[in-house]
Order: C-alpha cells, then structure tokens, then sequence
C-alpha cells in the first residue's frame, strides 16, 4: 500500500506543489515551520478539505482527481489530532468499541483490539472514564481507539504537542511501538526534530506551502543545506544492535557500521534488538587523533565531507563513517585551530550519557 499525492494550496496564498509518496510498513514525516502547510496537506489526504488542485490515490484507488472526490468517511484512513477527540461520557473500552463497530463493515482486521491496548499500554485504562484521563493517557487511548478502526493509512497531526515534557517521554515509547509494529503507511505531522530523528524512516520537508526537500530521515539530516541542520537541535540517526549489558556501570553496547557505541539507560532493551540511536550534533567533539586519557567512552574515526559556517561562532562538520553520516557542531575558531578540511581523518568523540 501507499499513498501518492500532488496538492498545490493555491487557495491559501501559495503557489509551489507538495508531490510525495508514502509507503507501507514506512512513517514519513512531515517537517517544517508554522504556516508551512504541514496541517493542511493531512486535511487534504483525509478529504477535510477538498483542495481545488489535488490529486490523492491510495493504493491504486483515486481519492481525489479533478473530476472525482471520495469523501472522507469512505477512506480507509484514521486521524490522530493534537488534542485527543475521545467521548467523554463513553471509557476507554467503550471508546475502542466505538470504533471497532463502524470498522466492521470494512470485513477486515488489521489490528485486534487486545494488540492495540498492549501496543499503547493502556491495559490499566479499559474500565476507567476518559474525562478522568491525564493529556498523556488520552492521547494514548485515541491512538489506539485509531488502530481500532481498522485504517489502511494513520494521519497524525503533531499528537504530542498539547503534553508536557514529561508526558511526551513517558507516551513516545508506546509510540515507537505503533510505528515499528504496524504493517500501515503512517504521515506524521510534527515541528519536533527529536519526534522526526526518533520515529521517522523518510522525511518530507515543507516551506511555503511547497516541498522543499525530501528522503530518508537519515540523508536528510545530515545535510547542511537544509534548515535542519542549523536548528539548535541537529543530529544524526545511526542503526545499531545490542550487543552485551554492563550491569555493574549500567552501560550497554551496540554493534553499528561506523563502531561500537556505549550508552547508559538501555538496560531494558534486549541483547540482538535493533535500536535506533540519535547523535546530537552539539554532543560531540573532534579530534585529529583517539585521545586514551579521556572520561568520553565513544570514539569513532571517520572523514569530513563537508564544512558549513555556521553564524560567526560556529561550524558544522558533516563526516562518514564506514558509511554512516554523522554532524558534528563545532565552534569556528576550533575549527580554525585543527585546520579542518574535506578529506581529513578525524575522531568524533561521543558522551555515552548524550547517546538517545
């Protein structure tokens, strides 16, 4: 399954197109500043608003051409907003009831009600009443009441952006569990890079109502001509399995292509699990040779690709190591007394306690 579109947003003063595909068993985010159309490209995928210039099909069927409109109740697609819609006056089992009634006449199960509550958790949450739920715990029931109903394609509009820090840690693992175990294509609509680096597999970036770049999540934050990579948040996602447990420092290792990684708080994911790990550009230092007297536990050697200046006290340093790509921020003038060049050999050294 995936889904294909062409949107110009003409009628809300923008003259640039938005042409994407989303595949299945993928999340594709969907980046980019307020005002940039992340909202109402999902409105025109859902069939919210009809789009005078849209052309939306879904696994080989039309949603919308110029001489056809499917209307939204017969999409086979879920919505997840910023603020969970849930019924108030129904619990949290009713509610997920609710939506496995309107998805029987569909014929089929994608996912069974008892996977969606051990998916988000919510096993503690079935009897209760929904207006007794925190932000975090309602948003994680009208996820699952989502999955509940039986979707081809889940639409999220920036889920975590009404919670509080603490909710949004405490709901991003059960998140990560949707988006790795479902088999459907998921559009994910955020303004966090740290939501995107963690949960995305491609990224769509907009600006002005248009695309202005798109590709895997790990390419595209790596490249210093995009605005990612001057947000205060920049960093790299590299692949890794987990290799052994140091209970006695509480350290694990992972095995990845460009080194053996150390990190602490991943005592709870099991030996051979493949994890994704995020590299804050801001966490990690250079040098022109492996320093042993050091506290820092990482160390990786790869090459510079790429120098970008960044402001007057800063630089970005984008290398490759054994293939995979990594940012580094730096300030100028270190950049300036290492004499960093494309070519050059370097060490990035990593905090173990930076790693996500």
């Amino acid at each position: 399954m995936s889904l294909k579109l062409e949107i110009n947003l003409a009628n809300q003063g923008f003259d640039k197109w938005i042409r994407m595909t989303a595949l299945a068993r993928q999340v594709t985010g969907v980046f980019g500043p307020s005002g940039s159309g992340k909202t109402s490209l999902l409105r025109a995928v859902a069939g919210f608003d009809k789009q005078p210039n849209a052309h939306v099909w879904f696994d080989g069927e039309p949603w919308q051409t110029d001489k056809h409109f499917l209307p939204t109740h017969k999409r086979e697609l879920a919505f997840v907003f910023q603020e969970a819609s849930l019924f108030n006056h129904l619990s949290v089992e009713q509610n997920l009831d609710f939506a496995l009634t309107r998805a029987r006449h569909r014929g089929r199960q994608i996912i069974a009600k008892k996977d969606a509550i051990e998916l988000l958790g919510i096993a503690p949450l079935v009897a209760r009443e929904c207006h007794g739920l925190s932000g975090g715990e309602r948003q994680r029931v009208a996820i699952a009441r989502a999955l509940c109903s039986q979707p081809k394609l889940l639409l999220m509009d920036e889920p975590l952006s009404a919670l509080d820090s603490a909710a949004k840690s405490d709901i991003l693992p059960w998140l990560e569990s949707v988006c790795s175990a479902t088999k459907i294509p998921i559009l994910y609509v955020s303004h966090s890079i740290d939501e995107i680096a963690r949960l995305s597999d491609s990224l769509v970036l907009l600006d002005a109502g248009g695309v202005l770049a798109q590709g895997s999540t790990r390419n595209m934050l790596s490249r210093l001509d995009l605005p990612l990579a001057n947000q205060p948040e920049a960093a790299s996602i590299i692949q890794g399995e987990v290799v052994r447990h140091d209970a006695d420092y509480g350290i694990t290792y992972l095995a990845t292509k460009a080194g053996e990684l150390a990190l602490t708080n991943a005592n709870a994911v099991s030996i051979g699990q493949s994890v994704r790990v995020k590299l804050s550009a801001r966490d990690i230092s250079i040098s022109l040779s492996v320093n042993h007297d050091t506290s820092i536990l990482n160390s990786i050697e790869g090459s510079i690709l790429e120098l970008k200046d960044h402001g007057k006290a800063q630089t970005l340093v984008k290398v490759v190591a054994h293939g995979e790509l990594i940012l580094a921020r730096i300030t100028k003038l270190s950049s300036e007394l290492l004499k960093l060049e494309p070519g050059m050999v370097v060490s990035l050294q990593i905090k173990s306690i930076a790693l996500l």
